[in-house]
């Protein structure tokens, strides 16, 4: 993972920023650069998503928008018992 970081620092997508209480602790957050390549990740990632299922029926993209949305669903709420 420190190799992973230590590479989006180094690109100029990612900020690392130590605790000056603890140093075990980072704090890492997105450059204007980072916030861009990840939304035009995102965008390129729906746009493929899209052209692949638009060849389903109806009903079969109603029933892949439900299971993405239990898994959404799923995962938020794993994020939400993470913080607590």
């Amino acid at each position: 993972m420190s190799t992973l970081v230590d590479g989006l620092v180094e690109r100029g997508l990612l900020i690392r920023r130590e605790d000056s209480q603890d140093r075990r602790r980072v704090t890492l957050s997105l450059t204007t650069s980072g916030r861009l390549r990840l939304e035009s990740a995102r965008e390129a990632a729906v746009t493929t998503f899209e052209q692949k299922i638009r060849h389903l029926s109806t009903s079969d993209r109603a029933t892949v928008t439900s299971a993405m949305r239990m898994m959404r669903d799923l995962f938020t709420e794993g994020e939400a018992h993470a913080k607590n």
